[in-house]
């Protein structure tokens, strides 16, 4: 029986953290051994209520909308959805699991040291690991977008406005900056006219789950690979990633732009088809 790679799940709950963690468990080179959920709207000192209002003053009321769709509209469907959030997933497959507004505190630190991964898996995670985790761990990022093209929030979003023909996805290695790090995977996927900034981002993400796993493995297999995937012997290799610009929130302004050119934030019948049609 071939070895299982232990890993541990760092995200924010979405529709896109269910399909990554989903794609996962689907793997049978690959044992989930925790997740970790991140609690943080904006800022760490800020509550739900603070970070929603700060957010939907940031980015306008129809990015905003599209947020809720994916996160607390997604959560509040859950009975409906084929596609289930990363709690009840947790909760079915016996997974523990830790709210938090820092992945680097000190409970959380011995959270993830209990479980003895070999792996930190992120993806749509926005909190940035420290090097005390970095050093003990191969810490790896689903980044969509073609890296150092787009680095920031949301790389999709800003890639469709800008009309490239080319998007993609990137499996990197975390450093202490974020979507920085040497890059292990990319694969790229076309664009259509009738994509949206939603149904390009489940692409990327389930794309950008396979080629971690594939790279988990093929570092799991190899010492040596996994060795040099360590924080400490990384920092030297440096990449073209750590000079590219960094896009913040989209604002209204944006938005707008986006939609003059033909696109969708998202569509309500392609947020309900990835619900009920999910396997």
């Amino acid at each position: 029986m071939n070895h299982k790679h232990r890993l541990i799940f760092c995200t924010y709950s979405s529709l896109y953290s269910s399909l990554v963690l989903s794609r996962l468990l689907q793997s049978e080179q690959i044992e989930v051994v925790g997740i970790i959920n991140s609690t943080r709207v904006l800022k760490p000192s800020f509550n739900s209520l603070t970070g929603a209002l700060r957010l939907i003053q940031t980015t306008g009321l129809s990015y905003s909308t599209y947020l809720f769709l994916i996160t607390d509209l997604f959560r509040l469907l859950k009975p409906l959805s084929r596609l289930k959030t990363i709690h009840h997933i947790a909760k079915k497959k016996a997974i523990p699991l830790l709210d938090t507004v820092d992945i680097n505190a000190d409970d959380e630190v011995s959270f993830i040291k209990q479980l003895a991964p070999e792996f930190l898996l992120s993806a749509h995670f926005n909190q940035l690991i420290k090097p005390p985790l970095l050093q003990r761990y191969s810490a790896i990022n689903i980044h969509p977008s073609l890296l150092p093209n787009y680095k920031g929030v949301d790389p999709v979003f800003y890639a469709l406005l800008a009309n490239r023909s080319m998007l993609g996805v990137t499996t990197h290695l975390m450093d202490e900056t974020f979507d920085t790090g040497k890059t292990l995977k990319q694969k790229c996927i076309t664009t259509t006219l009738t994509d949206s900034v939603f149904s390009k981002n489940c692409q990327l993400f389930e794309a950008g789950t396979e080629i971690a796993i594939a790279a988990i493995c093929e570092a799991g297999d190899n010492k040596e690979s996994s060795r040099l995937m360590k924080h400490k012997e990384r920092q030297a290799i440096g990449t073209e990633a750590d000079k590219a610009d960094y896009d913040s929130w989209p604002n209204s302004q944006l938005t707008k732009q986006l939609k003059k050119q033909g696109r969708s934030l998202i569509l309500l019948k392609e947020f309900w088809l990835m619900l009920r049609s999910f396997k």
